[in-house]
């Protein structure tokens, strides 16, 4: 008897989208005791609401997520990894295949910590072959993870600290020109709270400059904006 997955593909390339159905199509020829049930979703907000509506029908089961999403001022969410944490708390059974472009240690690090995906693979590892190992191993409750994950989690001497939303909500607001003593307005926190956690930054990144210029430079660099 075939068994019908539910699975939720987040990504705002079509070319991507394509490629995860087309690998479905192929696990589903060649084993055929599973059945996918696809949605897509071009940006997070989309994905949430598709997320919410399944609570009522059919709960997704494995959600295949990109982490880089360009940040709009309506947006509800900063990018694909504060995605993840939201559903998690909504669906904390569901299955997280992560796909992302970033290979920074700190970046994946981070992922790895506020995520813990059953699927982790980074974009420069990827072929057919391994995309499809990958959702087969999450359908079944098996982790995978692609070489370059791999890799991190082998290292000794592992990046333990870890941005949470308030430090990427101060990243991103720096980035897009806010001044400093207006980030009270927006993000709930004190000035002189937020100019902690803005020092601890430079800290992990090693800025020694007294501006935002080179930070937000690190930041993008690092795939946390």
């Amino acid at each position: 008897m075939k068994k019908l997955i539910n699975i939720l593909l987040v990504d705002d390339h079509p070319s991507i989208l394509e490629f995860y159905e087309i690998a479905l199509d192929c696990i589903s020829t060649n084993e055929p005791e599973f059945n996918f049930k696809i949605q897509k979703a071009s940006d997070c907000d989309s994905a949430f609401t598709k997320v919410e509506e399944s609570l009522s029908q059919c709960k997704i089961d494995i959600i295949i997520l990109d982490i880089s999403f360009t940040k709009t001022i309506k947006s509800k969410f900063i990018d694909g990894e504060d995605l993840g944490i939201k559903i998690k708390h909504f669906l904390p059974e569901v299955k997280i295949l992560v796909n992302t472009s970033y290979n920074d240690n700190y970046r994946i690090n981070s992922i790895l910590h506020n995520l813990n995906p059953l699927g982790f693979i980074v974009k420069g590892d990827v072929t057919s072959k391994i995309v499809q190992t990958a959702i087969l191993s999450v359908c079944i409750g098996k982790p995978y993870y692609s070489k370059t994950v791999l890799q991190l989690l082998q290292k000794k001497n592992n990046f333990e600290y870890v941005l949470d939303k308030i430090d990427k909500q101060i990243l991103y607001e720096l980035s897009i020109g806010t001044k400093l003593k207006m980030l009270p307005t927006i993000i709930n926190m004190s000035l002189s709270g937020i100019n902690k956690r803005r020092r601890h930054l430079k800290e992990i990144f090693n800025i020694q400059s007294s501006g935002n210029k080179e930070l937000i430079q690190k930041a993008k660099e690092k795939g946390f904006i």
